[in-house]
């Protein structure tokens, strides 16, 4: 049967199955199963089991909270996005733990991921038939900075040029065209981070919620679908990742 703290865990882990998790245990944080393995392996950490030798052991690696920013720093570096949960007193006296920040490597402000003059951009794309054509959209951003564009394109390769042109960290693909493995292997090598794609009416609320305007005129968007989509695709990331206010990010 699983302890309090598993279940924990388990619910924390369903939210963010493609984030190594690092779950808050007093002054530590802790890694479990398969974060655990993989961790341990990446950052040469020592692999054990919590509650060894019964039905509810678990392999498990961590380090101490004082620690945790090297080592955040470290992989996400190597690619891996890390969801981070914090304890904090529930009423009754026990501990809760919920999600206060998902790091990536194209969503991040941690200082020893960034490079003074290199953007960090986190990128959204998609591709569309039109007619007897394709269009492709991109929207691209850097958290740090606010910087925060989108661009439409009726070519492929000047599509694919301007990606490669600002090497994003991570790109974020429509869930059907990461499906198309062979055209995802065009794209510039980084985290490939698949989503549901957003309809144009989800769009447009996350758009002006975020800028605070009646319409989205002035952003030269409003008829544009592809870039809507893109560009809400951004936003939302970060809303769901970051859980902070992104006011910075303002044109």
């Amino acid at each position: 049967m699983a302890t309090p703290v598993q279940r924990q865990y388990q619910l924390l882990k369903a939210e963010n199955p493609e984030a190594l998790l690092f779950f808050q245990l007093g002054d530590f944080y802790e890694m479990f199963h398969e974060d655990a393995q993989l961790v341990s392996r990446l950052l040469g950490l020592t692999l054990t089991a919590r509650h060894r030798g019964t039905e509810s052991e678990m392999p498990m690696c961590g380090m101490p909270r004082r620690s945790v920013q090297a080592y955040l720093e470290q992989l996400v570096e190597l690619g891996y996005r890390v969801a981070v949960a914090d304890q904090y007193p529930l009423e009754d006296g026990s501990i809760g733990r919920k999600i206060t920040r998902v790091v990536s490597p194209g969503a991040t402000v941690e200082g020893g991921t960034l490079q003074p003059d290199t953007n960090t951009y986190l990128a959204a794309i998609t591709r569309q038939e039109e007619k007897n054509s394709v269009i492709f959209g991109l929207a691209i951003t850097d958290l740090s900075t606010g910087e925060f564009q989108t661009a439409l394109f009726h070519d492929e390769i000047a599509f694919l040029d301007e990606l490669w042109k600002r090497n994003p960290r991570e790109i974020l693909i429509a869930s059907d065209l990461f499906e198309d493995k062979d055209w995802c292997k065009k794209l510039p090598q980084c985290l490939q981070t698949p989503r549901k794609s957003l309809n144009v009416k989800q769009s447009e609320h996350i758009l002006i919620d975020h800028f605070l305007v009646k319409n989205l005129d002035k952003f030269g968007l409003d008829h544009l679908s592809v870039l809507l989509q893109v560009a809400a695709a951004v936003l939302k990331f970060l809303q769901d990742t970051q859980k902070t206010d992104l006011k910075h990010i303002r044109t």
